[in-house]
């Protein structure tokens, strides 16, 4: 599965696997003729996974070096893990190919989530324990208020971000942070790794 963007992050070419695929995963509103021209932000919810992904198109554009992550895409029967691979193109355009492993998933019930109690982190597809922390300390600093965690699958989990900030600083030769698998890290941290000083 792959897409093209162009200078602007507007869709203007995908793989002819793609329609297939999406119809296959209840994806009727991501077949080609209603995203083919329009840009790739109007297809991503929350706001941690358009900093998430924003980090990641803007560092593959500048630093013109492409960068690899992994990427949950569970059915409803089984775990799929990808390989997101995001590879710079002619006029700042970039490509994003989603590599399946090969096992084509393992068996098993991917975890769902609760409302209100579990959040999935839209990445690694597993119970993001971050919203749930941000849901506690909200509600320690105004107990009366609601408390809004987001809908699943719209967070990214602490270790996706630091995955993704770790690559990025390979691909841009800055040395890798090593405590950043036990550092919280806030929304804002995939667009401040962007950044100089941390």
């Amino acid at each position: 599965m792959e897409y093209t963007l162009d200078v602007d992050d507007r869709i203007i070419r995908l793989a002819h696997d793609w329609d297939s695929f999406a119809i296959e995963n209840d994806g009727q509103r991501a077949v080609s003729d209603r995203v083919l021209g329009h840009v790739i932000w109007k297809f991503v919810d929350g706001d941690e996974v358009k900093l998430y992904l924003h980090a990641i198109l803007f560092a593959v554009r500048n630093w013109q070096k492409p960068l690899r992550l992994p990427l949950a895409c569970h059915a409803t029967d089984k775990r799929r893990h990808f390989e997101m691979r995001v590879t710079p193109q002619p006029a700042l355009g970039l490509t994003v190919r989603m590599l399946q492993g090969s096992h084509g998933g393992s068996p098993g019930q991917p975890p769902q989530a609760a409302a209100g109690l579990l959040h999935l982190c839209a990445i690694c597809g597993e119970v993001n324990p971050d919203a749930r922390r941000h849901a506690a300390t909200h509600r320690a600093q105004d107990p009366s208020a609601p408390v809004d965690m987001g809908t699943s699958g719209t967070t990214v989990c602490g270790a996706c971000r630091a995955l993704a900030c770790d690559a990025i600083d390979k691909i841009r030769d800055r040395p890798v942070s090593r405590d950043r698998e036990t550092h919280h890290h806030d929304a804002f941290e995939m667009d401040q790794c962007l950044v100089a000083g941390r």
